[in-house]
């Protein structure tokens, strides 16, 4: 059984939807061990060490997770990260805009003489 992941690579001059498929080590009657696929070394037997150290475990019922059995599920968690993650950038931009604003509306702090520090 497979889950799966959306993810946005980002290149210097492009971004491209990415699809991570993660291969189930394990089934729990609350969740999946999971490990990326291309971690599995094409089937190979891998140390309990490595394995341990790279594998996750994921919640079949959780509203967050890592990875999702379907790829619409995985599609819809993608959606609504990005779309949260839009939102908090959009939110530090204005205060980052304001901030210029004040600099650019108050000439005299634009440039300061030295710095100073406070003792307590």
């Amino acid at each position: 059984m497979d889950l799966y992941r959306y993810d946005s690579a980002n290149f210097t001059v492009s971004v491209k939807l990415v699809l991570r498929k993660y291969q189930v080590l394990k089934e729990t009657p609350c969740g999946y061990w999971v490990i990326e696929s291309g971690m599995s070394c094409l089937g190979f037997a891998l140390p309990d060490s490595y394995m341990a150290l790279y594998r996750k475990w994921v919640s079949k019922t959780g509203r967050k997770r890592l990875c999702y059995p379907t790829k619409e599920l995985a599609f819809e968690s993608f959606e609504v990260r990005k779309a949260r993650h839009w939102s908090i950038l959009n939110a530090q931009l204005k205060v980052a805009a304001i901030a210029k604003q004040l600099t650019v509306d108050n000439p005299e702090i634009q440039k300061p003489s030295g710095l100073c520090f406070v003792e307590d």
